[in-house]
């Protein structure tokens, strides 16, 4: 049997069954994503993407805003919205953002029939599991050559979730998902340009319509995995090779264990460590930053990797840039959407201070190792004028899997990006209908409330 026939045997059997931490761990991952699209659609590129949508009335409900498109722009749209300003969740287990491509496509799937919660949230479970299962052998690799896993993972996740909505067997999800793989795409490349959000909508309408295409009997190669000209053999991933049937029955899901994390700053994980380290030195000494006369940053070379960007144009190149969030974090006491703003970037006391600003890559910091819990850990060190020289070292971010945020900062951090579109009465009943949703009778109540325009529809 191959790879994909073990995964899917896995996604169909996939149950909720009375694990709460699972539970809650998905109803967190649908708070904090839907809270990331409500924010996501007050950027400037997402009103240029939602023109280009097809209006339909009847068609599946776009967030944050009281209009509705045919599904597979739907999925475009709101993966677009969701991952836009690169704050929804992580998942270490594939180096991938796994709720922002299988959230918009069971959206898309779930816009014309009734699905109760219970049934919804089984599937989301069931996309996230199988794409970190799918990558277990071969992500980090991937990732050091320059794929960008979210893109290359998250048609399959969606694939999957879809195909449990529509009830799919054995035989369609395995070409559902064999035809995600196929089409697979997304470079790291991408990172600080409109293309990484925009590959995160489009992996998610790949993977809806490989589980619509499957359900119409349309086929894929199920050796994927295993061929010589397959997935893993084109990217030269062959050495690292697919997860094996044993790997596949025996892993305790990432969503039983603390496998997914959530950020509080909405920029690339990779530069947490680094702000959490300012923020701490700024709470200390109080300094101001005309009294900055340089910050060194040391990291290891996968943040350096993540990180290109010293002097960022754009809010885009902002997100991957160390000079610009720890120069932020100075100046605003921290890292917000507001602050991702052209004009703020050009804000000369900014600029000023990210050019003091020094990345040192190297291959041991003191306090940190290069394995995957802390390979985005960082050591700051700030020189002020009058010589005081203050340093602070931060192996783990907050947000991590091993320091999480909890159910109240989500929140938190959901009604604050909400009220970006929503009035705070809606948000609040968004939240509560969003933290009830496995009770729900049909999804589709719920999210209706993500219109801005919504009144109390219920759930």
């Amino acid at each position: 049997m191959t790879t994909i026939t073990h995964l899917a045997s896995r996604a169909l059997s996939f149950e909720l069954d009375n694990d709460s931490k699972m539970t809650d761990t998905l109803s967190n991952c649908i708070v904090d994503s839907i809270g990331c699209a409500l924010a996501g659609v007050t950027h400037p590129r997402y009103r240029e993407l939602l023109a280009l949508a097809p209006v339909n009335p009847s068609g599946a409900v776009l967030i944050g805003t009281n209009k509705r498109t045919e599904p597979s722009s739907a999925c475009v749209v709101n993966g677009f919205a969701t991952h836009v300003f690169d704050f929804d969740d992580d998942c270490y287990v594939g180096l991938h953002h796994p709720t922002t491509t299988v959230l918009p496509a069971m959206l898309a799937t779930a816009s014309s029939s009734c699905i109760d919660g219970r049934r919804f949230m089984t599937a989301l479970g069931a996309g996230i599991d199988a794409q970190c299962l799918a990558s277990l052998s071969w992500s980090d690799a991937a990732y050091e050559q320059g794929w960008w896993n979210t893109a290359l993972l998250g048609g399959l996740g969606a694939a999957v979730a879809s195909a449990r909505l529509l009830g799919l067997g054995q035989h369609e999800m395995m070409h559902a998902m064999a035809a995600a793989l196929t089409n697979a795409h997304g470079l790291k490349t991408a990172f600080g340009t409109d293309q990484k959000a925009l590959g995160v909508g489009r992996s998610a309408r790949a993977g809806y319509e490989a589980a619509l295409l499957a359900q119409a009997g349309f086929t894929a190669p199920l050796n994927i995995f295993e061929a010589t000209d397959g997935f893993l053999a084109a990217r030269g991933l062959t050495s690292q090779g697919p997860p094996t049937a044993d790997t596949i029955e025996a892993t305790v899901s990432p969503l039983s264990v603390p496998g997914i994390a959530f950020k509080p700053w909405p920029v690339c994980n990779a530069g947490h460590a680094a702000i959490e380290a300012i923020l701490e030195l700024r709470a200390s000494d109080k300094f101001k930053s005309h009294e900055v006369s340089s910050i060194t940053v040391e990291v290891l070379p996968f943040v350096r990797k993540c990180l290109q960007y010293d002097r960022p144009r754009t809010p885009s190149e902002a997100q991957f840039s160390l000079p610009f969030a720890l120069a932020t974090a100075i100046l605003s006491g921290g890292v917000t959407i507001s602050d991702l703003d052209a004009r703020n970037i050009e804000r000369p006391d900014l600029v000023a201070l990210m050019e003091r600003v020094q990345v040192v890559v190297l291959d041991e910091v003191q306090g940190l190792s290069a394995d995957i819990s802390n390979r985005e850990g960082a050591r700051v060190v700030v020189r002020k004028t009058d010589g005081i020289c203050l340093s602070s070292t931060i192996a783990i971010a907050l947000g991590q899997t091993l320091r999480p945020l909890d159910s109240t900062g989500i929140d938190e951090k959901f009604l604050l990006n909400a009220a970006k579109t929503l009035s705070p009465r809606y948000a609040e009943q968004l939240l509560s209908s969003l933290r009830c949703l496995s009770d729900s009778l049909d999804i589709r109540r719920t999210f209706a409330l993500c219109d801005p325009t919504a009144c109390d529809v219920g759930r």
